[in-house]
């Protein structure tokens, strides 16, 4: 393949991508590649997968599908994360007395 003819076609597929971050499918490919995996992309790399032929263009409801799970995915790491962060201090009963304040109600 004619590299000139290559690079000018990721240009072409490139400017008709909407997004800066595009959601591409892949397909199944001659080397492995397994197909129906959804992966966010940068555009010019959406670009090339979809000339080379290993990845589609997400429709508008896959890419919402997507990144909604992404969104989810990302706000439950965040409550392991915070979880694992919490702290807790132990505070002897003889020193809540002395200074003044009583221990909570059980």
């Amino acid at each position: 393949m004619d590299m000139r003819m290559y690079y000018r076609k990721i240009g072409e597929m490139e400017e008709q991508l909407p997004e800066d971050a595009v959601v591409v499918i892949s397909l199944e490919t001659a080397d492995g590649g397994k197909p129906g995996i959804p992966t966010e992309v940068s555009r010019r790399n959406a670009a090339r997968l979809i000339v080379e032929g290993r990845a589609q263009a997400a429709d508008a409801a896959q890419a919402a599908s997507f990144r909604e799970t992404q969104r989810e995915a990302k706000l439950a790491a965040d409550e392991v994360e915070a979880a694992r962060r919490m702290q807790f201090t132990v505070v002897p009963s003889s020193d809540m007395r002395k200074s003044g304040t009583r221990p909570p109600k059980v």
